[in-house]
């Protein structure tokens, strides 16, 4: 039976950190930006419900398409708020399908 002694355990736990050391560094940098990305799409959230759903289907139709993916569907959840919303993302993102299929 072999023995191991504790600086060969040691240096192979340091090993395997070190190794993992520069993509903790480049996930907390991607946190941060996604974390950014975010508040922005919650800020156009907050715009999309102050803004009457003819004119966030018309003119400004490419202002609030980030709200949506690819596909059409809503990227950012609906609020509920105790004053009166003109429009949720969940059916601005349906309404902008259903003109993608058109």
């Amino acid at each position: 039976m072999r023995r191991f002694t504790p600086i060969k355990i040691l240096a192979v736990a340091l090993t395997s950190t070190l190794a993992g050391a520069p993509a903790l560094a480049g996930g907390a940098e991607c946190a941060a930006a996604q974390a950014a990305k975010d508040h922005e799409l919650e800020e156009l959230r907050a715009e999309l419900f102050q803004t009457k759903p003819e004119v966030a289907l018309g003119e400004s139709r490419d202002h609030f398409r980030p709200l949506c993916d690819a596909d059409g569907f809503p990227l950012v959840g609906n609020l509920m708020r105790k004053g009166p919303s003109l429009i949720q993302p969940s059916a601005y993102c349906a309404e902008i399908r259903k003109l993608a299929t058109r």
